[in-house]
């Protein structure tokens, strides 16, 4: 991340943490984040979207590809190399259900 990018993030991440933060005010910020506000927030409670919704994309792939006849020859194969898919994927898809439709869709035309 270059200069330009990061001092208005210490500056937004200083803002916050000095005014907004001491009175009962809840966010909702929908980017993934940066180190600047980590450090700036640490202490302060946290939701994270990826960790909530990481079982529920990965029974989607496991229960999506069961049905597949290439995914049920690799398990019959090779069991840790089709754990390691349904694993990889669905830390890659980082909450988002859209990235895990998408991957069973073009996995399943293959």
């Amino acid at each position: 991340m270059n200069s330009s990018v990061l001092i208005p993030s210490r500056s937004i991440s200083s803002s916050l943490s000095n005014q907004f933060l001491t009175a009962e005010v809840k966010l909702c910020v929908s980017r993934r984040p940066w180190n600047v506000f980590e450090d700036t927030f640490n202490t302060r409670p946290c939701l994270r979207l990826e960790k909530l919704t990481y079982g529920d994309i990965r029974y989607y792939y496991s229960s999506s590809l069961s049905d597949n006849l290439g995914f049920a020859t690799l398990q019959r194969g090779d069991p840790n190399a089709a754990s390691d898919l349904v694993e990889n994927v669905s830390t890659k898809a980082c909450s988002v259900f859209l990235y895990a439709i998408l991957v069973i869709n073009t996995y399943s035309k293959v």
